[in-house]
């Protein structure tokens, strides 16, 4: 998995296809009503050991994928989600998720950082030490 964060997305290949994901303020909005949690909630809980369940996983997917601009029926991204388990276990289902929340920003710089690095992302950016990678380079040109 790559993360990009000029984007604020993660990319991940399934089945030989790249898919991106990425969560917005509708998105998180959307994720709480599907947890009936607010989204810090659920992100503590996680720290207490407790793993999101399946069917929220799908509908975190889904609502990742939308945040990309890629609707796609619930059956699909349950496919999909069962692709990406096979191949590379349910872990990397929860790290999907975990990852695009912290690509977001929403946890700030730091806490997203050391979570991205945690969870073996890799930044789709060259490594620079600007706040906006690449862009922020080629913004001074």
């Amino acid at each position: 998995m790559r993360y990009n964060k000029v984007k604020h997305d993660i990319t991940t290949t399934i089945n030989g296809q790249d898919y991106s994901f990425r969560y917005t303020v509708n998105g998180f909005i959307e994720l709480e009503a599907v947890s009936g949690k607010g989204i810090m909630d659920i992100f503590s809980d996680t720290q207490n050991g407790k793993i999101p369940s399946l069917a929220f996983l799908v509908d975190a997917v889904r609502i990742g994928l939308s945040g990309e601009g890629v609707m796609m029926p619930k059956n699909e991204v349950a496919a999909l989600v069962m692709t990406l388990a096979r191949a590379k276990g349910f872990s990397e289902v929860v790290n999907l998720f975990f990852g695009t929340i912290a690509a977001s920003g929403l946890l700030g710089i730091d806490v997203s950082e050391e979570m991205l690095r945690n969870l073996g992302m890799v930044s789709a950016e060259p490594h620079t030490k600007e706040k906006n990678g690449t862009a922020a380079v080629q913004n001074r040109r």
